[in-house]
């Protein structure tokens, strides 16, 4: 269970650390291809970090092992150990987080739940390859992977507008990223982080779908007073990618900004040195035998320490490195409750009130 938590912060820290790049670096190029690319694989790296291990292995003849162990409080009625409180809030936290968990995830599937019922509700046309549904209800055009969301009232001009706009989003498949975001969402509810990179990822999304419908021959002045006029529209659900997005005025400025130049990808290389150091402090795991520290939760232990050298006389062979550490079955956990089960209390001192700490 601590293993979980412990994995949840480090991928906290590596998605916050790849976006920050994002935010001074990144976010104001129009990119929007390389920003896109950027934002999802940041994800999947954050998530890679946490399981990457690398270990650097020193060794010396003799071996000095210091153990910090628990502390074990001995009265009269029973033994009570520090491991115990730490390992109930651990507990307490982790069905905090499980509990937030399965309320976001149920809240994922009922928007697609909703998009469901909105596809059997109208009536569906196919056109080239992917669905219209046209509805009756007054929402803002929308599309989610082959299916677009169209109201009836708007008129026949600006629906071929507005079509060329959600084909970019059909095509390059923005929906997948949508969801990406969304399960990103589920699994680290408690982040802001996460909430803001669903933000960018739609924003990108819409800048890619206005750069791509500019390209079709719409004419960029008329196309910016549709996305005024269609600012009254209400998106239906969280999954999908909305014709109308609420920073109408920076999709307007980005459409008429100059474009990066083909030198501004390589600000992308600053996330290389960042990816290095969290690895690093990540996943590098520093075994210097001559003295490794092994260290409990309870910061007043007492550290005892023990130096041997084997050495086998019938094979005359001196072994000088231990490979791994011994640990008792089970974990640190089974040992202190094997300890709590087995130290039993001396009767003459249960008699006299005499109590103390190992």
């Amino acid at each position: 269970m601590e293993a979980i938590l412990i994995f949840l912060s480090k991928s906290i820290i590596s998605v916050s650390l790849l976006y920050l790049i994002y935010w001074f670096f990144l976010r104001k190029d129009t990119n929007f291809r390389l920003n896109r690319f950027y934002l999802i694989a940041s994800v999947f790296v954050s998530f890679i970090i946490p399981f990457l291990s690398i270990n650097l292995n020193t060794s010396s003849s003799n071996s000095n092992v210091s153990i910090l162990l628990d502390t074990l409080t001995v009265t009269t009625r029973k033994i009570n150990s520090v491991y115990s409180s730490y390992s109930s809030l651990t507990n307490i936290l982790l069905a905090i987080y499980l509990t937030g968990v399965f309320i976001f995830l149920c809240r994922f599937l009922f928007n697609l739940f909703q998009l469901y019922r909105i596809i059997k509700r109208y009536n569906v046309s196919n056109r080239e390859g992917f669905n219209i549904v046209f509805t009756d209800a007054r929402i803002a055009p929308f599309s989610f992977f082959k299916w677009i969301f169209i109201d009836n009232s708007i008129r026949t001009d600006d629906a071929e507008r507005i079509l060329k706009h959600e084909l970019i989003h059909v095509r390059q498949k923005h929906s997948i990223d949508v969801i990406i975001m969304e399960l990103l969402i589920v699994f680290q509810w408690f982040n802001p982080i996460a909430w803001i990179y669903r933000h960018s990822i739609t924003e990108v999304h819409e800048f890619l779908a206005d750069e791509g419908a500019v390209k079709k021959g719409i004419e960029i002045h008329m196309y910016q007073q549709l996305l005024l006029s269609m600012a009254m529209g209400v998106c239906t659900s969280e999954l999908s990618n909305n014709f109308n997005y609420s920073l109408i005025k920076k999709r307007i400025f980005m459409m008429t900004r100059k474009k990066s130049g083909k030198y501004t990808s390589l600000k992308g290389f600053v996330a290389i040195p960042v990816l290095a150091l969290t690895i690093i402090i990540f996943a590098c795991n520093k075994e210097n035998v001559a003295e490794s520290n092994i260290a409990m939760p309870d910061k007043n232990a007492k550290a005892l320490t023990e130096q041997k050298t084997l050495n086998d006389s019938n094979t005359k062979e001196e072994f000088k490195e231990i490979g791994k550490q011994p640990e008792f079955k089970g974990g640190q956990e089974a040992m202190i409750k094997y300890l709590m089960n087995e130290v039993k209390y001396p009767v003459k001192a249960k008699n006299q009130g005499i109590q103390g700490s190992y």
